[in-house]
């Protein structure tokens, strides 16, 4: 799974409680193609959902790795770069999140090792 693209695993059927009735199978796949006929940002949707991997993904939420290391984020001008950082939101986000909720320092601690030293 970590080596689908983005598109790839959002394309997946929809979940069997939604009635087919009222929603095709291939749903999030309409949607996803849906998206992709933005034209005003095209190219950036593209690069996300055809060019990222899961895995590239998580790396980036938890700052293994940054956009800057893609080739194709790089050819990018300077206000779609910021664009695409300016929508993503990352782990650091969510820490005090799950720290709060859990209220638990064991938890907490070793959800963020794991997510630390984690090869995928």
């Amino acid at each position: 799974m970590l080596n689908l693209t983005i598109k790839k695993y959002l394309c997946g059927k929809i979940s069997p409680k939604y009635t087919k009735s009222n929603y095709p199978s291939n749903f999030n796949e309409l949607i996803v193609n849906k998206i992709l006929k933005d034209e005003v940002n095209k190219d950036i949707l593209n690069f996300i959902l055809n060019d990222l991997i899961i895995k590239d993904w998580l790396e980036i939420f938890l700052y293994k790795k940054s956009f800057e290391d893609f080739n194709k984020h790089n050819s990018f001008d300077k206000i779609r770069r910021n664009k695409i950082k300016e929508n993503l939101e990352r782990i650091d986000k969510y820490i005090n999140k799950i720290y709060n909720k859990n209220k638990s320092k064991i938890y907490f601690h070793c959800f963020f090792l794991k997510a630390i030293y984690s090869d995928f």
